[in-house]
């Protein structure tokens, strides 16, 4: 049984919470979270070298990186989440890097003639060290380690810390990709943090890295801070981009364990806090791109030039995954098909350790195969949005569908995800967050995590555990959201289940009641078919005394209505009456028709009436008279439904359609005075972007909420899971249409 199956969901969402909070900042989702690994007081350096040769004799073909953590700072920002110091002096720099170069020393047989594939050193601020000290540093690589010209070597810096000549010194040392911290321009925020960093400080680093000939040079900025405006945010962002960088990194602020906000919000941002970060850093995105000519491949950062080849630090399953080496306090290691561990964060510890011939490990895990492949699942499902088989199969020799059959037939059923091609493609990303845990993390490690955090465990229907109906129907997969307009959104309550079985009264009620809560005060209530009058009237009264101020129906018709039913109500409060179009002949339509009365009896009570059709291919030879029997009914609106996502729809030969056919449309929406607009409306067209998809391309971030289908990048927005809206320059091909973005 899955670990949902076992265990209530808000327990599972806690126990999800208190990993990641107890994680460092930007570390991917692995299995199994390092929160739950084995607890050691150092490591014997046999047991763990003789692993890391076996892994690497089995995996010659896949060169390693090594990360360095430096862990010294001339201050201790309150931002930053990783473990760092004020070293006392530069005794206990030298004791460090001799401790370091003693670790090295203790595995430098065991990556023996394997070529290096990332050299990264970070921090701390590694550029805290004297030139001599990184000339130190460095040697201590080139002498034990295979360091070619092909090895990408990068190192994180601060404005405070980059010279010139020290710039100088990093080219001449063979660093290749340099990370400037600047986080904010502004000093009086960077103060708050205890970050005394100058304008003047910042520009000039950035101008020494440049002028010292390095050839990637990235600046990274932080979005959320508190005390942070959007102006001041904008402002960094407006100066960043008169800078020709070939990178630029935003980075969510996450108060975590090292932060000096270790309590602010747990291990993230307020919902609240987190939407409006976002948004800033959409905002950002598009400033960037449209100066720079940034390409973005993510939410986070964007690059140009060789700055999309920035080496990666975490085991991210990025080209199918290879070994990493941490080296210093708080390194982490990742040795692939055979052990997993952190170092301490303790300096003094980490030298102690060293000093009496032991690895320095804190925290320790062997992963079974099972593992491995399900950390691998997670990991390109969570960054890519999809498993490859063919892909799997090689990496594993086996396939997917053999290992992760109930996995996958559980996830297609709760619609996270679906057969798309040659993959199993990520569907809805908001609740995968939570459902891809809930299924692949086991029983067993629940269980571990809970002990390890104190956290009593709650099983489903266990009496703490039972949930109210409005918490139920919270999660209800009938509810798409609709943008009919600039400032406001309406919420479309499906009045049948995902197995086109009617939802109960009561299940509705508590949905309604639950949007209401949240600021929502707008309602259409949808049905495929005709609703019943006596229905409408029902579901009218629920949703005005929880106090919706509108209220429209999406219908094939009302079923026993009248002239007078249809004055009562518009006088009980309906807003609009969107009517799924009669059929008709060449002759027009009949009187008789229950759907041409319905829109009489509607136009006649004085309700806004809105004609709707399906658009399929016959329709583009139906317009003319399509407008101009919706003008006779009294329409004054027409919207079109796009068969988006539907079964035997090829959508993408449908968007092309609807392209060449924009003009002819607007032209007769003009002639007959009717207004046009789109539901379902996807604003971007196909692209064959990705060769694992067929028809679909899935593009999101792990660190953004809401999901969506994209088809072709109208605004260069594959950073972005939600749509943010097409802007100006894309409208200008179908301006006549009011089109709005809407989940899939």
């Amino acid at each position: 049984m899955f670990s949902i199956d076992i265990y209530d969901e808000n327990f599972l969402k806690e126990i999800f919470a208190v990993t990641d909070a107890n994680s460092l900042p930007e570390t991917p989702p692995n299995y199994p979270p390092f929160f739950s690994w084995d607890k050691t007081a150092g490591f014997e350096v046999d047991k763990i070298s003789n692993i890391w040769k076996k892994s690497n004799k089995e995996n010659f073909d896949r060169n390693p990186t090594i990360y360095v953590h430096v862990p010294f700072c001339e201050y201790i920002c309150k931002f930053c989440g990783f473990y760092r110091k004020i070293p006392k002096n530069n005794i206990e720099i030298n004791k460090y890097l001799k401790a370091l170069e003693k670790e090295v020393l203790f595995l430098k047989k065991t990556f023996k003639n394997l070529p290096i594939r990332n050299l990264f050193i970070g921090g701390g601020t590694p550029t805290i060290l004297s030139e001599d000290e990184l000339e130190f540093m460095f040697g201590i690589f080139k002498d034990n380690f295979n360091i070619t010209k092909n090895t990408r070597i990068a190192i994180e810096s601060s404005p405070q810390t980059l010279t010139y000549p020290k710039a100088k010194k990093l080219k001449k040392l063979g660093v290749g990709f340099l990370s400037m911290g600047i986080q904010s321009f502004n000093e009086q925020l960077m103060r708050s943090f205890n970050r005394p960093q100058t304008m003047s400080q910042c520009v000039n680093a950035l101008k020494n890295a440049k002028k010292a000939g390095i050839k990637n040079v990235e600046a990274d900025l932080m979005v959320g801070l508190p005390g942070q405006t959007e102006k001041i945010f904008m402002k960094d962002v407006d100066i960043l981009s008169k800078f020709d960088l070939e990178r630029v990194y935003i980075f969510d602020w996450q108060p975590k364990e090292f932060t000096g906000f270790k309590n602010f919000h747990g291990a993230s941002l307020g919902l609240s806090d987190l939407r409006k970060a976002r948004e800033w850093r959409k905002k950002a995105i598009d400033l960037l791109v449209k100066r720079q000519g940034y390409t973005t491949e993510s939410g986070h950062w964007m690059s140009k030039r060789k700055g999309g080849e920035w080496p990666y630090t975490y085991d991210q399953q990025e080209n199918e995954g290879y070994s990493i080496l941490g080296l210093g306090p708080t390194g982490m290691s990742y040795c692939t098909d055979g052990q997993r561990y952190q170092n301490i964060s303790s300096v003094s510890k980490y030298v102690s350790l060293i000093e009496k011939n032991k690895l320095p490990i804190a925290i320790i895990h062997f992963p079974s195969k099972r593992d491995e492949m399900v950390n691998y699942a997670l990991l390109k499902y969570i960054h890519t949005g999809s498993l490859v088989i063919n892909r799997f199969k090689k990496k594993f020799k086996k396939n997917p569908e053999d290992v992760f059959k109930k996995e996958f037939d559980y996830l297609c059923k709760k619609d996270i995800i679906l057969k798309a091609g040659s993959s199993y493609a990520l569907k809805d990303r908001t609740r995968a967050i939570f459902f891809l845990k809930a299924v692949f993390y086991s029983p067993e490690l629940i269980k571990k995590l809970a002990r390890r955090a104190k956290i009593k465990i709650e099983y489903k229907n266990s009496g703490s555990a039972k949930k109210s109906i409005s918490e139920k129907v919270s999660d209800s997969r009938n509810l798409k959201i609709i943008y009919l307009g600039k400032n406001f959104k309406r919420e479309l309550i499906g009045l049948e289940g995902l197995k086109s079985e009617k939802r109960d009264f009561k299940d509705i009620a508590a949905e309604l009641k639950s949007k209401n809560s949240k600021g929502l005060n707008e309602v259409i209530f949808m049905d495929g078919d005709f609703i019943e009058y006596e229905k409408a009237c029902f579901l009218i009264n629920i949703a005005g005394k929880i106090g919706y101020k509108k209220v429209s129906f999406f219908t094939s018709g009302l079923t026993g209505a009248s002239a007078e039913k249809f004055k009562k109500l518009k006088k009980y409060g309906i807003d609009k009456f969107y009517l799924n179009m009669p059929d008709f002949q060449d002759s027009g339509f009949s009187n008789k028709d229950v759907k041409v009365k319905n829109a009489f009896w509607a136009k006649k009570a004085g309700l806004n009436l809105v004609m709707t059709a399906i658009l399929n291919e016959k329709e583009f030879g139906n317009i003319e008279k399509r407008f101009s029997l919706a003008k006779k009914l009294g329409a004054e609106e027409f919207l079109y439904v796009l068969p988006s996502g539907y079964k035997n729809h090829n959508t993408a030969a449908l968007y092309e359609k609807l392209k060449k056919n924009a003009k002819k449309i607007n032209a007769a929406a003009s002639r007959k005075k009717i207004k046009v607009k789109i539901l379902n409306s996807l604003p971007c067209f196909l692209q064959s972007y990705n060769e694992f998809f067929e028809n679909f391309l899935f593009v999101s971030d792990a660190r953004e909420e809401g999901d969506l289908i994209k088809i072709e990048v109208c605004l260069k927005c594959k950073y972005s899971s939600h749509c943010p809206g097409p802007r100006e320059e894309y409208l200008k091909e179908l301006k006549h249409f009011d089109i709005k973005p809407i989940k899939v």
